[in-house]
């Protein structure tokens, strides 16, 4: 999916997107899809949700094999870092947007390409510092045992989503407030856009530096707030799925709590909280985001509900063995994103399609290049597995910290992915005991707890958004 809304992203002509006028005058067969198309590009946050979800099932396996809980924190640390200095080297060099793209679209050397890198917080940054958040929390949750109160660890993380969620307009009114106007850096008072390459550094260094952390926090495009959020929440999902008592109802939960998130967008949108402005490539506002989120909790958890909790595995194990080749170089493949350029220039030569420039294709031009694309890269992958993915960036960081802290990784033995691991299949031993949790010294439902953390949750949005936007 990230390749496929990558190529409509790099090579369709966006005036469909913002022009509603053209848009309207379009066949229904073109609008509906490039509709859906732009809704998936707003769901820059599924791979921080599932990344943390995998990386927190890792984690609790680690330690139910006996391994020592800081020896695994110190891991997860190095990982979270790692990957934060791949995303800077990945945005500044190695994508369509730093270094390697721009010379290609734009046929120019700038400086600006490269130090623009610094201040973009995509999709790894945040994975690199939830992983670095994530893993300090967990630490201290687990120890002495933390790790069997399970309904705790839970109740602690989702309070924390909703507080980070809820807060994303008094952080971004507080930075608009405050530090905008004390700092000269001149961007987008509403999505902090970069808008010239003057922008970036002023003449105090420290000053400068600061511009980082701040971006960090609320700037473009998956800033801590509010996508920590949905750290929090793939965290969660990765602590129900690694217990080794499955109850029936946890993903019909996960269903009810995705279909909810949007019902709380929609109203938004409906009743003037939030206006559900429609952005891409930028940070989103609270009604889109949460449209965005409920949307990827949904589907995942109805992909729960019909595959581990159905038993239907062994059908997806096959299906899914094409998919695991991609997905163990997922890191790469993105950070690498202009390896398809001497296809993209092979196409422009031979077939005289403008596949040089940017935003130049219509609809099946567009559709033609991306299935193109992924040809290409596929024959590259599979090339790449005879040799385990050498060299790649999962190549170096697993050999990197396995040497570090002693624990042997098979994330990169094709054999041992593609043909021996087994999907979770939770069907032959399902509780159907209701779930409750303990408030106060007494048992109560887990969804009626769910219900009043979430209409509070729901009611701190809210006001948030009447008060500081």
């Amino acid at each position: 999916m990230m390749i496929v809304l990558h190529n409509f992203q790099h090579l369709y002509d966006v005036k469909t997107l913002t022009d509603p006028d053209y848009l309207l005058t379009l066949p229904v067969y073109i609008i509906l899809p490039v509709i859906f198309l732009a809704y998936l590009g707003s769901w820059a946050g599924l791979f921080l949700l599932i990344s943390m979800s995998a990386n927190v099932i890792a984690f609790d396996r680690r330690i139910q094999q006996g391994v020592d809980i800081t020896k695994l924190r110190n891991r997860q640390l190095m990982n979270g870092f790692a990957i934060l200095v791949i995303a800077f080297i990945t945005e500044m060099f190695t994508t369509y947007a730093g270094l390697a793209g721009n010379l290609y679209t734009r046929r120019k050397f700038e400086w600006f390409n490269i130090y623009r890198g610094l201040f973009n917080w995509e999709t790894l940054n945040a994975v690199g510092l939830s992983i670095v958040i994530t893993s300090l929390l967990l630490h201290r949750l687990y120890k002495d045992g933390g790790d069997q109160k399970v309904g705790r660890n839970i109740g602690v993380l989702a309070v924390l989503s909703f507080l980070v969620i809820a807060l994303e307009p008094v952080v971004n009114y507080l930075i608009r407030r405050f530090i905008y106007l004390w700092w000269t850096y001149a961007f987008d008072e509403r999505q902090y856009k970069l808008n010239s390459q003057t922008n970036f550094f002023s003449n105090n260094v420290v000053e400068t530096l600061f511009r980082i952390p701040v971006i960090a926090l609320n700037g473009h495009l998956e800033p801590l707030f509010p996508f920590l959020g949905t750290a929090f929440v793939g965290t969660i999902f990765g602590i129900v799925l690694s217990q080794e008592v499955q109850r029936r109802s946890y993903p019909k939960y996960g269903i009810l709590f995705g279909l909810a998130l949007i019902g709380l967008a929609l109203f938004m949108a409906a009743f003037g909280f939030d206006p559900m402005n429609v952005t891409l490539g930028f940070r989103p506002d609270s009604a889109w985001y949460l449209l965005g989120l409920g949307g990827q909790v949904l589907t995942l958890s109805v992909f729960l509900y019909f595959v581990e909790y159905r038993g239907n595995t062994v059908g997806f194990k096959k299906i899914s063995r094409y998919w695991r080749r991609w997905g163990m170089l997922a890191l790469t493949i993105y950070a690498f994103q202009p390896i398809d350029i001497p296809l993209r220039e092979f196409i422009h030569v031979v077939f005289g399609l403008p596949t040089n420039k940017n935003h130049t294709l219509n609809e099946f031009q567009t559709l033609f290049v991306t299935i193109m694309v992924l040809i290409y890269l596929d024959i590259i992958l599979r090339l790449w597995s005879r040799v385990n993915f050498k060299y790649s960036w999962e190549w170096i960081i697993v050999n990197l910290f396995s040497r570090k802290t002693g624990i042997k990784s098979e994330r990169l033995n094709i054999v041992y992915v593609i043909d021996e691991v087994e999907p979770l299949d939770f069907s032959a031993e399902l509780d159907d005991t209701p779930v409750e949790v303990t408030v106060m010294g007494r048992k109560v439902p887990a969804w009626a707890v769910g219900v009043v953390l979430f209409l509070l949750f729901a009611a701190m949005l809210c006001g948030t958004n009447y008060l500081f936007n």
